[in-house]
């Protein structure tokens, strides 16, 4: 594959890819609070990130949605923004201009980036995504469970180049309880 593919980790599932020149900003998380540990070095703020094409939210928790961080940032509030509904609802709230609800197995283009939701499941409501740009395709996860409906994902898109799932939050539990998220 000739067009190249970057990613910087930010936090947690929060990533900055690079799709050849289109730059998309993945569940974005900036700031702590006293119930939302990053448990990890920030590895950049808001104001460095630079120019970002797009944006893509998983669902609304805090450490996956952080969008004040991005107003207080002086983030461009025009970038799309896109995510599921009860996302698109809090990021009109905040000021967002270009906020794209989409649902599993809905896509929206921005520029020549296709960003297709898919099934998520994570307790509230969530969706993943399949990024697609310059011939590459990227899985992102946010923080869902493993869903059959996930298996269909190279049937549909053809090769995943890279998959990105965030660690879990769970510290030393077994696998069987981080699984049911118990």
């Amino acid at each position: 594959m000739s067009t190249p593919l970057t990613v910087t980790r930010i936090g947690h599932a929060c990533q900055l890819l690079e799709i050849g020149g289109i730059r998309v900003l993945t569940d974005p998380w900036f700031t702590e609070t006293a119930i939302y540990h990053q448990g990890e070095p920030v590895a950049a703020t808001v104001e460095s990130l630079g120019q970002v094409d797009a944006v893509v939210v998983s669902h609304e928790h805090y450490d996956h949605c952080d969008l004040d961080a991005l107003v207080t940032g002086g983030f461009d509030l025009g970038t799309p923004l896109i995510g599921p509904g009860t996302v698109a609802t809090i990021a009109r709230d905040k000021g967002f201009r270009d906020v794209r609800a989409i649902e599993a197995w809905e896509s929206t283009t921005v520029g020549g980036l296709t960003v297709t939701a898919t099934p998520g499941e994570h307790g509230v409501h969530e969706v993943t995504f399949v990024i697609q740009a310059g011939g590459r395709t990227v899985f992102f996860g946010g923080d869902s469970l493993r869903v059959p409906e996930l298996d269909t994902i190279p049937q549909r898109f053809g090769p995943v180049d890279l998959a990105i799932l965030a660690r879990s939050t769970w510290p030393s539990c077994p696998p069987t309880d981080c699984a049911s998220g118990r």
